[in-house]
């Protein structure tokens, strides 16, 4: 539970080790044009305090935590360009996934840098190997990456490309890993182990873990990160603290509930407005759809929420421009089974503009809206791998206007996971509205609309956010790993495999 977590201990053996200063390397005469400080990056308090630790006190191991929408990677390609400023290279940037790797590599080259994106990349890209070798007359080989070597000051590879062959004899004094927290531990030592003699890890340990599939490997805590490991020992860390996604209501909750109430708003509410004539009047939603979750092959899903994800959507276009960009709208959900389900159900016109996704492949992704359907829908209160606090936090955290949440209340108010009570209580009832879904006539799509609660639902919802307005009682603690059912584990672990593959 990220509230039961010791604080960072200055005083620990680790974190003495880390503040002690880097042994140096030689001076690096950087070879692409260098932009200067106000046309690199613009950094906010907490992004340039994170610097100054890297730069002007030159730790030897820096960590930096950023929650949800507060630019970790734009603190990260601030760092690389200190480096280049203040004549120290090469550079590598490495991250867990090809998409983290490949937005460094995009940012980087934007400013002007020379950056060799190796590993999978479009051999079209101005960044690509093949790009860098036909800029110096050269061929694939040894040889080849030798010259483009000489007119490159950054690698961008994911972790485990770090480890490939032609990267072996290349040493890189300054290393920086972007997406830390989700990369297991003899995955970060690859790029860690080229040489650094100062090395900066960025992520969040409250977002989704290190990806293992093996359920045995899990419970041997072989799921843990490195990041996590080393704040669990004590280590300190720099938190960005402004985040610049989420409408402040969206982001009120899991600031509280997840980040000690350190995550700050930079962003207005006059910025992130609902869009005119929408039903809905708050920018946080829970819809309670009466349904029952059913069984497919290893996987859940859920035809009622389903059919209300796809009203949602549909009644949600109808007040946007008819030509839509691709980041308006988000369906996000855990199974496999309702992914498809979603898909199925949306109006023809939505199914290329609406990206429905598991929580998995939204990490690092955002939209205007994001509809959570649930699935988990069954008189035990049984969630399974759902009530993960770290993937609700994912899910919740990726709107930027409104975030909508599909659940069957009975469900999550009995479930041993409290984090959907937290989350109805923390919020009054002017700033998130908890409504009923109500089908059309014979279950259609079409002529359905949004109701009051059942009475007894009502009354749930009443007393908990009575208890929070009168006595804010701390929040429930929440497990480390979470129970999963044996049918979930199946669906869990191809979510995590669909990731590796992004």
């Amino acid at each position: 539970d990220p509230l039961q977590r010791q604080k960072p201990n200055p005083e620990a053996d680790i974190s003495k080790a880390a503040r002690e200063p880097d042994i140096g390397a030689p001076k690096y005469i950087k070879i692409g044009q260098m932009p200067d400080n106000k046309s690199c990056v613009m950094l906010n308090r907490s992004q340039e305090a994170a610097t100054r630790l890297v730069l002007e006190r030159r730790r030897r191991f820096s960590l930096i935590q950023g929650p949800p929408g507060t630019g970790k990677t734009t603190t990260a390609v601030a760092i690389i360009c200190g480096w280049l400023r203040t004549q120290r290279g090469p550079v590598l940037a490495s991250a867990f996934s090809n998409r983290g790797t490949d937005n460094m590599a995009e940012v980087l080259h934007a400013l002007g840098i020379r950056v060799l994106r190796m590993g999978l990349c479009s051999q079209d890209k101005p960044y690509s190997l093949e790009t860098r070798l036909r800029e110096c007359g050269a061929q694939r080989g040894e040889a080849g990456l030798r010259k483009v070597m000489q007119v490159t000051d950054v690698v961008c590879a994911t972790c485990i490309g770090c480890g490939m062959g032609p990267l072996d004899k290349i040493t890189f004094p300054f290393v920086v890993i972007d997406e830390a927290a989700q990369v297991i531990e003899p995955a970060v030592t690859l790029p860690l182990g080229k040489g650094a003699v100062q090395a900066v890890m960025v992520g969040d340990q409250c977002q989704l873990p290190a990806t293992v599939l093996s359920q045995e490997a899990q419970k041997g805590g072989l799921d843990i990160s490195m990041f996590d490991r080393l704040l669990s020992m004590g280590m300190e860390v720099q938190l960005l603290n402004e985040q610049y996604r989420m409408h402040p209501q969206i982001a009120s909750f899991p600031s509280w509930r997840f980040y000690r109430g350190e995550l700050k708003s930079a962003v207005h509410e006059s910025a992130r407005k609902l869009p005119p004539g929408l039903v809905l009047k708050t920018n946080v939603v829970l819809l309670h759809v009466e349904a029952r979750e059913q069984s497919k092959g290893a996987s859940k899903r859920n035809p009622d929420e389903a059919a209300c994800a796809a009203w949602l959507v549909e009644t949600i276009m109808r007040l946007l421009p008819a030509s839509l960009k691709g980041d308006e709208i988000g369906v996000i959900t855990p199974y496999a089974a309702q992914v498809s389900d979603i898909r199925q159900a949306l109006p023809h016109q939505a199914r290329s503009q609406v990206q429905v996704s598991s929580v998995d492949a939204f990490q690092g992704c955002q939209k205007d809206v994001i509809i959570v359907s649930l699935v988990r829908a069954n008189p035990r209160g049984d969630v399974g791998f759902v009530s993960d606090w770290r993937r609700l936090n994912v899910a919740l955290t990726r709107a930027r206007k409104l975030c909508i949440v599909l659940a069957h209340l009975p469900t999550w108010l009995s479930a041993e996971s409290s984090l959907i009570r937290d989350w109805i209580g923390f919020y009054p009832a002017e700033a998130a509205e908890v409504r009923s879904f109500q089908r059309g006539f014979g279950g259609c799509i079409a002529g359905s609309s949004l109701g009051p609660l059942p009475v007894e639902l009502e009354h749930q919802v009443s007393s908990l956010r009575t208890v929070f307005a009168q006595n804010r009682p701390a929040a429930a603690k929440l497990p480390r790993v979470s129970v999963i059912s044996k049918g979930c584990k199946t669906d869990a672990a191809a979510a995590k495999r669909r990731a590796l593959e992004v």
